[in-house]
């Protein structure tokens, strides 16, 4: 917290890092994993101390791992799930292949990996296509294409917006946000100015009230939208690619943070509960 290396830091590592750090705790006893993959195709695990972890074999992917490795504990089963640019491969603690898919599944670049809420849980992504992928962890890969075409550079993502119980499923590509419902279904589109844009955000003010962000790079503008897709209050704003939603303090009240193109930083408070 004085700005000092914590002992045993910097760590070299292995092989250059191709992706971003990710920390996992897995029993929540702060027993922390560090995972990074290499430049030579490998998943290192190290402990918090920057130790490579006993018992762990680097696993070795098929391409390049540009994006987080991922956690999830499915039925008391834990996975570490790791997206390379030709495959998915779902792992378990010791760096073993847990489940083998009985099909290569390749996610698109900017899909999101996630798992759904449901009784029987499933890690939805999608393809470079845009094709909608279900991964069961009995290795079958479900695939469900939409009426509507994407390009190979679409983000996607999941998010119950409505609170219905149900995850939906937004895609942003080509300057158009679309969210259908888990019945595959279209609730709502919106066309922005211009075809650069990054997103989608995803922020939860409470069980009812949950939105999306969307930064128009075109046209410097920010956008936060309820649940039917209609601007919230105060939105959009112009300002740069960087902000950020949350809290200051511990009451009540949201914060929006965002760069401005002036140089400054600016915090303005938010209207929540109301669409």
């Amino acid at each position: 917290r004085n700005g000092k290396y914590v002992d045993k830091f910097p760590v070299k590592l292995r092989s250059p890092a191709s992706n971003t750090l990710a920390v996992f705790d897995y029993e929540n006893n702060k027993d922390y994993r560090l995972c990074i993959a290499g430049e030579d195709k490998k998943i290192y695990v190290y402990d918090r101390s920057g130790v490579p972890v006993r018992g762990w074999t680097p696993f070795t992917t098929k391409g390049r791992v540009s994006d987080q490795v991922s956690f999830f504990r499915v039925k008391g089963k834990d996975y570490l799930v790791i997206a390379d640019d030709q495959a998915v491969f779902l792992l378990d603690r010791t760096g073993n292949i847990r489940v083998s898919l009985r099909e290569q599944v390749v996610k698109a670049k900017k899909s999101a990996l996630r798992l759904t809420r449901d009784n029987e849980p499933v890690l939805v992504c999608t393809s470079p296509d845009g094709t909608l992928v279900n991964i069961l962890f009995d290795g079958t890969v479900k695939r469900y294409a939409g009426q509507q075409k994407f390009s190979e550079n679409h983000s996607f993502d999941i998010l119950d917006i409505d609170g219905d119980g149900a995850d939906e499923y937004i895609f942003l590509d080509q300057g158009q946000l679309a969210v259908y419902d888990d019945n595959k279904s279209g609730i709502f589109s919106r066309t922005f100015e211009t075809k650069d844009l990054r997103g989608p955000y995803k922020y939860i003010f409470s069980g009812s009230d949950k939105r999306l962000g969307v930064y128009d790079n075109g046209v410097k503008q920010i956008f936060l939208l309820n649940r039917n897709g209609v601007n919230a209050i105060g939105f959009p704003r112009t300002g740069g690619p960087m902000f950020t939603i949350g809290k200051l303090s511990g009451g009540s009240n949201w914060n929006f943070i965002m760069d401005g193109a002036d140089g400054y930083l600016y915090n303005y408070g938010l209207s929540v509960g109301i669409n």
